[in-house]
């Protein structure tokens, strides 16, 4: 082997021994002098909080009236709870007594099914399923429907009730409103969300 080659093979060796000796001094730099900070480092990757807001949209009734809008939205356009007005307040309670007394009056003088009705907002649960509140409609689980047009129900199969003062009189007899309870064929007493109902149905 030549001197030249001797030479070119020192110097490679030097330079691979320098470099592996450079790999050494970080690794024991990275793991033991400055553990710590690569330590937090580590630790605030690791897990970290993102707050994702429930994005949504406007809930509306099946009259596509707006029923409850999104937070963002009302705070963007600076509604608060202040900022409502004491009458929409009154009025919007007034309007779900209106509703709570609307279902009674339909669930003791106009519906004619059996056994206990509960309700919750606007749907009545029965024995023959669900029945929607909307506007002045009664609609059915299976799709029949009652209409309220002022002191007249238009029943799912064309009969029809009409109230007078506190009766409720169709063909198959007359419903007394007694306070908050209904006395006829089918008694009637309201209490919160329930109503007992007494009597056989006429169907």
């Amino acid at each position: 082997m030549s001197v030249r080659s001797k030479l070119n093979l020192i110097v490679f060796q030097t330079l691979i021994f320098s470099l592996v000796a450079a790999l050494f001094g970080r690794l024991l730099y990275i793991q033991v002098l400055d553990s710590n900070r690569y330590k937090e480092a580590a630790l605030s990757i690791q897990s970290r909080d993102i707050v994702t807001p429930a994005v949504r949209g406007a809930i509306t009734d099946i009259t596509r009236k707006e029923v409850v809008r999104q937070y963002e939205k009302m705070k963007k356009e600076g509604v608060t709870q202040k900022s409502i007005p004491k009458e929409k307040t009154r009025k919007s309670f007034t309007q779900a007594n209106d509703d709570e007394a609307e279902m009674n009056d339909f669930i003791g003088g106009v519906y004619r099914g059996g056994g206990n009705v509960y309700r919750a907002g606007n749907v009545i649960m029965t024995e023959d399923g669900l029945i929607f509140k909307s506007g002045s409609r009664f609609i059915y689980q299976d799709g029949r429907v009652c209409q309220q047009v002022g002191s007249t129900y238009i029943r799912e199969d064309n009969s029809v009730v009409v109230r007078a003062g506190n009766a409720f009189i169709s063909n198959d007899g007359v419903t007394e409103k007694v306070g908050s309870n209904y006395i006829g064929e089918v008694n009637s007493y309201p209490s919160g969300s329930t109503t007992l109902r007494q009597g056989l149905p006429s169907r």
